[in-house]
């Protein structure tokens, strides 16, 4: 019955030009023979007959090519349905196995830096830096978007506001009042809110904390802050399709004695004290910095 029902539902166009055609076929020449009930042997007659013939078969050809043409339109519109499901189905597969990608990138970054650090959230920063990707929609490339001020509005653009600012004071031979605790609370925003990692391991001295969280970076020895933070912003770009910035260049500054004075002066020295602090174990450490 069921089967019945299936072969009803896919042929019902057919069936129905069938039904018109009979009905309309029947009563034309239920109407002829009316008309002209006995065969004649007139040449007109015949040839009357002739011309009804071929306008009914005219007409059923035409009335078959729509039919033909109704049912390739309604071919193509179930096709376009199977196609579109194959194609979320891709899209969802493409948005899961990118997810993935970037999650492994994330952990291989763990690893190459021995474990100092891992990531709060991969989750969290995949959709900040992929804001429009979801199940529906994937896409591999992310251009970075910036205000009339030049500041960054997308994640993409943060990140490369952060880094050319960075890149600006490590470069400074000399900082004026304000100029530390702006490039300590910039490294601190990298670390939480553009990399989004979390250190692991005991404070050393000169462990740098904001509102007693540490975010990974010594006024002593900033290279082992800045380097990692190069190798995960490097690869959010060259995963987003985007240039990536000259690691020689930061390296070669962020050992600057200009930097690294400047923020002992400032977290050792300087009296006005805030929520940034260092950890010292070490008592009368700030003797030295003062030196």
């Amino acid at each position: 019955m069921n089967g019945v029902k299936s072969w009803l539902t896919r042929n019902w166009i057919w069936l129905a030009i069938a039904g018109v055609m009979a009905v309309l076929g029947g009563k034309l020449f239920y109407t002829y023979a009316q008309t002209f009930p006995y065969v004649s042997n007139e040449h007109a007659a015949w040839s009357s007959f002739g011309s009804l013939m071929a306008g009914f078969f005219t007409l059923t050809g035409t009335v078959a090519t729509l039919a033909t043409l109704l049912f390739l339109a309604r071919q193509n519109k179930e096709m376009q349905k199977v196609t579109q499901t194959q194609m979320d189905t891709l899209t969802f597969e493409r948005y899961i196995n990118h997810r993935k990608l970037f999650t492994e990138h994330l952990r291989e970054l763990e690893v190459l830096h021995k474990n100092t650090f891992v990531f709060r959230d991969p989750s969290s920063l995949y959709s900040e830096i992929f804001p429009d990707n979801s199940p529906h929609h994937c896409s591999f490339a992310v251009a970075p978007a910036f205000d009339s001020a030049g500041d960054g509005e997308n994640h993409i653009g943060k990140l490369m506001w952060h880094m050319n600012r960075l890149k600006i004071y490590l470069d400074q031979a000399e900082f004026k009042e304000g100029e530390a605790d702006d490039l300590a609370m910039l490294l601190t925003s990298l670390s939480h809110y553009i990399c989004m990692i979390e250190p692991v391991g005991e404070l050393r001295d000169g462990d740098v904390t904001f509102k007693d969280l540490f975010y990974g970076f010594n006024i002593y020895i900033l290279d082992d802050f800045i380097e990692p933070c190069l190798s995960i912003c490097n690869t959010i770009l060259r995963f987003t399709n985007n240039p990536v910035i000259e690691v020689r260049e930061f390296l070669a500054s962020s050992s600057s004695r200009y930097v690294r004075e400047a923020l002992m002066w400032r977290f050792l020295v300087h009296p006005n004290r805030t929520v940034t602090k260092t950890f010292s174990r070490i008592k009368g450490i700030n003797v030295l910095g003062s030196r």
